[in-house]
């Protein structure tokens, strides 16, 4: 085995995480190698939606999300390219009693962390958004400080600005091995050689899972293949990211429409799209904007969730393996947050602690008693289905 380079932190995964740990890493004038199997943002974090949402979010997320809008407000300029990042505001909309009271619940809590959120009746929401079908909600929340910005343009973005750092960036490169010594990091087995180090970050969305059999853990990640469509342009029609208990849509800078659905239950790796979900998205969203009937599809894809059992993102040293942090299990929220968690993965790793509290998504938490919470939180996912049961 022979060692090609050294470095003082490998990270595993060139996703919007990976990358902007990077970038922070560089500014601290730490040494840090991205290692990605394939080329940068060409999994989930360059095939999102491209939603920065702050509300609907779960109690530990909600400081987060908002430290991280304010990154992306300057994020352009700081990358030196657009990444058409937009307050465009975030529509979460209730079809049910049920579900408008749960709008109610989380939109108080949200409220008392300091999101400007609230909810909104049916005449109310479709003054946000005009082209909405009259009757086809009782209302929802409504959040005007959210956005949405193009994944891809961030990724190759950081990739870019990571490399005028002088960061190393090895694409189209497998990791085979990570090499421990009593049960220390000691380097990382590539098909292009040995790299020593002294620390390991995973941030490889569901391929996260295989990294940490290679140390000895079980990562509780279970993918999941969210599918997308992508009309041509047209007129301004949603201004918001506007979110449904079946589906979403967000309109482009450019004016074309990404469409998707809520909860897919494709528990699959894959970047392709199943003709049968895209038709289940068109329909689940025409009931909602109907004008949306004569507008032509031009492309499909899917892109790689990572879930984890309790919708939250997983961040932090392991305790079995020092010198191990893993940075994944997002559960589709991870690039709305990823300019921020690179910054404060950066401090864990340097300064070994951080300026926002990331101990609620420590990997530990898996093996503890868990906490009773009899608040309905109706975070986007999880607790949508379990409204339906």
């Amino acid at each position: 085995m022979q060692e090609i380079r050294g470095t003082q932190t490998v990270i595993i995964g060139g996703g919007i995480n990976g990358l902007s740990l990077a970038y922070n890493l560089a500014k601290m004038k730490h040494k840090a190698i991205v290692i990605e199997k394939r080329y940068c943002g060409s999994e989930g974090s360059g095939r999102n939606a491209g939603g920065v949402r702050q509300q609907g979010r779960l109690p530990a997320e909600v400081p987060l999300v908002m430290e991280a809008t304010r990154i992306w407000d300057t994020l352009s300029d700081d990358l030196g390219v657009d990444t058409e990042f937009r307050r465009t505001g975030n529509i979460f909309l209730a079809t049910t009693d049920a579900e408008l009271e749960a709008h109610h619940k989380m939109t108080e809590r949200i409220r008392k962390q300091g999101l400007e959120v609230y909810v909104v009746d049916e005449k109310e929401a479709r003054k946000i958004v005009p082209a909405l079908k009259k009757g086809v909600c009782k209302g929802g929340s409504y959040s005007p400080t959210c956005g949405m910005a193009n994944p891809y343009y961030t990724s190759l973005g950081y990739a870019s600005k990571v490399r005028n750092l002088g960061v190393e960036i090895m694409e189209y490169t497998a990791v085979t091995d990570i090499v421990t010594k009593n049960n220390c990091i000691d380097g990382v087995i590539t098909d292009k050689g040995y790299i020593k180090c002294d620390r390991v970050v995973i941030a490889a969305g569901s391929w996260s899972v295989e990294l940490g059999k290679m140390v000895g853990i079980d990562i509780p990640i279970t993918p999941c293949r969210n599918q997308m469509m992508v009309t041509e342009p047209i007129p301004p029609l949603v201004r918001p990211f506007l979110l449904t208990g079946t589906c979403y849509c967000n309109q482009t800078k450019n004016g074309n429409m990404i469409i998707g659905n809520v909860d897919p239950e494709d528990y699959c790796m894959g970047n392709s799209a199943n003709v049968n979900e895209m038709k289940i998205s068109a329909r689940n969203m025409l009931k909602y904007i109907p004008q949306l009937g004569d507008v032509n599809v031009i492309r499909t894809w899917g892109g790689p969730l990572d879930l984890t059992p309790d919708d939250m993102s997983i961040l932090g040293n392991v305790d079995e393996v020092e010198g191990l942090v893993l940075a994944c299990g997002f559960a589709g929220h991870g690039f709305a947050t990823g300019p921020l968690i690179g910054k404060l993965l950066a401090q864990l790793i340097v300064f070994d602690k951080t300026e926002l509290p990331i101990e609620p998504f420590r990997f530990s938490r898996f093996k503890e008693e868990k906490p009773k919470d009899e608040e309905v939180v109706y975070a986007y996912g999880q607790s949508v289905k379990k409204l339906r049961e």
